[in-house]
């Protein structure tokens, strides 16, 4: 095997050990009424909810309704694109650039996280591009400020 073709297939294999759908599973799992985040457990409620923004977090979003199915209630994640999921609303933001699109995920998210009562479980997936997809610019910056701030590759 040359070089070229094993440093290949390593990248290829990293790549795909970090996908959601492989890494998820091996970090969540229901198991005797709790439900097992790493190695920290929790009472395993009727009722979770599920957040999330980046563009990794449909993948993510994915993966958590395959393992918890049912006992999700419902969800939001915001994403540069969309797609249908069972029980997650996915809200299209904007990315590299913000625009009124990640100012909606944003209200959409605080909306919903807010309406949450104290024993709530909920789970929020973080991935890349959060900063530009969800965005609540604090008066008195502007949206406008934050789109000359964050610049659109060339």
């Amino acid at each position: 095997m040359s070089m070229r073709t094993f440093l290949t297939e390593l990248f290829l294999s990293g790549i795909e050990a970090v996908k959601p759908e492989n890494l998820i599973p091996e970090h969540l799992s229901i198991s005797e009424n709790e439900l097992k985040v790493s190695q920290d457990l929790y009472p395993l409620k009727k009722d979770i909810y599920l957040f999330g923004s980046g563009k990794a977090s449909v993948q993510m979003a994915k993966a958590v309704e395959s393992i918890l199915g049912d006992y999700i209630k419902e969800g939001i994640v915001v994403c540069n694109y969309t797609e249908k999921l069972k029980k997650t609303t996915v809200i299209k933001g904007s990315h590299p650039v913000p625009d009124e699109n990640s100012i909606k995920g944003a209200e959409a998210l605080l909306k919903k996280i807010s309406s949450l009562k104290k024993d709530d479980f909920f789970i929020y997936l973080l991935s890349g591009g959060s900063s530009a997809l969800i965005e609540k610019p604090v008066p008195p910056i502007t949206l406008e400020d934050l789109k000359q701030t964050t610049p659109a590759p060339s």
